[in-house]
């Protein structure tokens, strides 16, 4: 059984934004972010309850060397990406998005359908 990561439109938007941001702020800075979101969706798929349930029902996972978190769910056989979210601004601002999602079970892109998300060979990190 094989899982796939999911994106909200609203997680995925977070992504773009904040790419952008860095990218604008310092050159390479936004594909290192995409770097890290990339490594953390990997394992998050590699082992999916390894994070601690929160009690909202999300589990989270801190990007290394940026102040932002994955929050996701797992549902059957998917990981739904909640929100790429700021450590220390608005906590849990993506809860009353979330449990709104939850209930609709639609919007989702899964994150092959995500293409800017995937990065192109060249600009990987070495």
């Amino acid at each position: 059984m094989s899982l796939v990561l999911e994106f909200l439109p609203e997680s995925g938007a977070e992504l773009e934004c904040v790419t952008g941001d860095y990218e604008a702020h310092a050159r390479g800075l936004g594909v290192r972010f995409r770097h890290e979101i990339e490594t953390i969706c990997a394992a998050i798929l590699q082992h999916p309850l390894l994070w601690r349930l929160r009690s909202r029902g999300y589990r989270r996972v801190n990007l290394p060397g940026f102040p932002y978190y994955v929050a996701y769910i797992v549902e059957e056989q998917r990981i739904i990406v909640v929100a790429v979210a700021h450590a220390s601004r608005r906590p849990g601002y993506f809860r009353v998005v979330f449990h709104s999602r939850r209930e609709q079970r639609r919007g989702y892109r899964t994150l092959h359908h995500i293409g800017e998300f995937q990065l192109n060979p060249e600009d990987r990190l070495r």
